[in-house]
């Protein structure tokens, strides 16, 4: 599996995650790769990959619990495992701010589940200087859609399932669907995409429907006023960035709702060349919000569409109109650097094919060192003006800029 599209087609086979970004497609296709090949080395006698997920939230204090200890959505401790001194991690990174989490687990146990062994969430506040255990057991597909928030799906739960934390992953409370609608995302809150079809039959297409999150109880209540598209997608952006959502235009083709009023207004572009019949994926890369680009990869013809906004998503224009950028059939992961420096990661796992431009002309390789080709590395995310995060299966990698990495093992505390 190496496409971004069947990496979504996979993805899309179970219900989708609530908060179905770029990232959370990307982590939920390997997921399930990773699993199967866990599965098949177990049965080899050879040592099975880690689940881990890598997040960026912000950590509240207190002594680590093994488990959420919210009555509102209680869990059991994590089983037993049989310890080996191989360890790392995978998983996309996710979040915002200087605040990291890590889920550092075995390479084998006794106990394995369709995520991988139970593990130590662990937890760092200074951009992973240092390191506490946050949380003792499995937890998947964790991202930091608002500041002081930790989303978080747990092992044995239904793939839609979510719960918060407002502590740093201390003690967590249920997202849930209730009546009623809200003129704006919550003060401290995210929007999030739910399938609405499942209040109805469970029966028919995903059909996404836009609500927005409290964190202080996980009342997820609809957005009064939706795009003038049918959403599928919020697009994974930095805190403070405004809402970026992809979707689908009522003659079919691609498009992008931009909000920065919390989802009271909406702004929609339509991609003219996406084709009704297969509209393709978008991505954003931005750090402000203000100026982005759109990353479009196209069914039929497969190609890579490039678009620009320097205006927080009203208007847009081609970036890259004489096509430098080719297609890879390995999925599109894009970003922007500090110096407005955009970033295409073509092949995720060699260097020599990432495309970068200032719009206008795209070139390989870009310029970024102190990453190497590595199969193993996953998507750059911006967790702050000026903080940049990746990492491969052993370490996280961070950059100022975006451009100049460097290489930062998890100092991970006795436990």
């Amino acid at each position: 599996m190496t496409s971004l599209r069947e990496r979504f087609d996979d993805a899309a086979t179970t219900a989708p995650p609530s908060r179905l970004s770029s990232r959370a497609v990307y982590a939920a296709a390997w997921r399930r790769r990773r699993a199967r090949q866990r599965w098949a080395a177990a049965a080899a006698g050879g040592l099975t990959a880690l689940v881990v997920a890598v997040v960026v939230a912000v950590a509240g204090s207190g002594a680590p619990q093994s488990g959420p200890a919210s009555t509102e959505s209680p869990r059991p401790s994590a089983p037993g495992t049989t310890a080996v001194p191989a360890v790392g991690i995978q998983g996309p990174v996710a979040g915002e701010g200087k605040h990291l989490y890590v889920q550092w687990a075995p390479f084998q146990c006794e106990n394995m589940s369709k995520y991988g062994c139970p593990g130590r969430l662990l937890g760092s506040d200074d951009n992973g200087a240092t390191w506490t255990e946050r949380y003792s057991g499995i937890v998947d597909d964790i991202s930091a859609p608002a500041p002081g928030v930790v989303l978080a799906h747990f092992d044995g739960e239904s793939v839609d399932v979510k719960h918060v934390s407002t502590d740093g992953g201390r003690t967590w409370k249920l997202v849930r669907p209730v009546d009623g609608t809200v003129g704006t995302v919550p003060a401290g809150g995210w929007a999030t995409c739910t399938d609405e079809r499942r209040e109805q039959d469970y029966t028919g297409p995903y059909r996404c429907g836009l609500r927005g999150v409290d964190p202080r109880t996980g009342e997820a209540r609809t957005l009064a006023n939706q795009p003038d598209m049918r959403p599928d997608t919020v697009l994974s952006t930095p805190v403070g960035a405004g809402l970026w959502v992809g979707g689908t235009a009522p003659d079919g083709r691609l498009g992008l709702a931009v909000s920065h009023d919390g989802g009271q207004t909406w702004r929609t572009h339509v991609f003219a060349e996406s084709d009704p019949a297969d509209p393709g994926i978008v991505s954003v890369a931005t750090v402000d919000g203000t100026s982005a680009y759109a990353v479009v990869t196209t069914g039929q013809p497969r190609r890579v569409l490039m678009y620009r906004t320097t205006d927080g998503g009203q208007t847009w224009t081609t970036a890259d109109p004489e096509h430098t950028v080719p297609y890879k059939d390995h999925g599109q992961d894009t970003y922007l650097a500090a110096d407005g420096t955009h970033v295409i990661r073509t092949v995720h796992d060699k260097l020599a094919e990432w495309y970068a431009g200032k719009g206008g002309t795209y070139r390989a390789p870009a310029p970024v060192t102190g990453l190497a080709d590595h199969d193993g590395f996953w998507p750059v995310l911006t967790t702050a003006p000026g903080r940049y995060v990746t990492n491969d299966l052993m370490a996280l990698y961070t950059s100022p800029d975006g451009l100049h990495w460097t290489r930062l093992p998890v100092a991970v505390p006795p436990g």
